[in-house]
């Protein structure tokens, strides 16, 4: 993933000053008016990007310390405490620590591919199957001293697959078709894919995406009914 890597370093460089970026007044105009500090917004946050809380779980030894951080499982909304998450679970001796925040994006949208572009970045990682797929990217996530492996692997990709769930409403619960990965200076890049056609149009209803990636859990809640570009459904 050479070329999801070289793009990543430059991303990093553009959005820095995101988090610095003014109001909403992105939705007060056409997209082809937007300013630069408009698309950083909309890149960062957004009805298709925020900021999240990275979590992990972390044994407490019988001293009462405490060593490495290792995977623990995110709970399902409203259910009664399990893990959808393979390999997951919050046992007895363990500690739920908040480790950073870290970009989740709905990669795939309109809004933002404009807000790439007028970036000057007109082909940003993931939008490539954005046709048939929702892409949802997880940016600078921390690997916390733990290798999760090669991102190119076949091996690490599956599992990082099979550690992700997209909620839809109340009602679905879908894995991702594929996973994209790149290790970069500034922590793990994953891109999320899952096919429209297996999920279907999307209404008003929440949509929430549950992952685990090495020893970080997070979730990201995003509106559909916020989701809109020029008045129209944008995903």
């Amino acid at each position: 993933m050479k070329s999801i890597h070289s793009v990543a370093v430059a991303l990093v460089l553009i959005l820095g000053p995101a988090l610095l970026a003014g109001d909403d007044d992105w939705r007060k105009k056409p997209a082809e008016q937007w300013t630069e500090d408009d698309a950083r917004q909309v890149l960062t946050a957004s009805p298709w990007a925020q900021r999240v809380k990275v979590r992990y779980v972390e044994p407490v030894g019988r001293s009462g310390g405490t060593s490495s951080p290792i995977p623990g499982g995110i709970p399902i909304p409203g259910g009664g405490g399990g893990s959808p998450i393979p390999g997951g679970g919050g046992g007895g001796g363990r500690g739920v620590r908040t480790a950073s925040e870290i970009t989740v994006r709905w990669q795939s949208s309109s809004a933002v591919r404009l807000a790439f572009a007028r970036l000057g970045i007109e082909t940003p990682p993931g939008v490539e199957r954005a046709k048939d797929s929702y892409v949802i990217a997880a940016l600078a996530v921390p690997e916390m001293g733990q290798d999760i492996g090669d991102p190119d692997d076949p091996t690490t990709l599956n599992r990082l697959r099979d550690s992700a769930r997209l909620l839809v409403g109340n009602k679905r619960s879908v894995i991702p078709d594929r996973v994209q990965a790149s290790r970069t200076d500034e922590g793990l890049m994953v891109f999320f894919i899952f096919p429209k056609e297996e999920i279907g149009p999307l209404a008003d209803e929440k949509i929430k995406l549950l992952a685990r990636i090495g020893p970080a859990n997070f979730s990201a809640e995003f509106k559909t009914k916020e989701m809109k570009l020029n008045g129209a459904p944008d995903f």
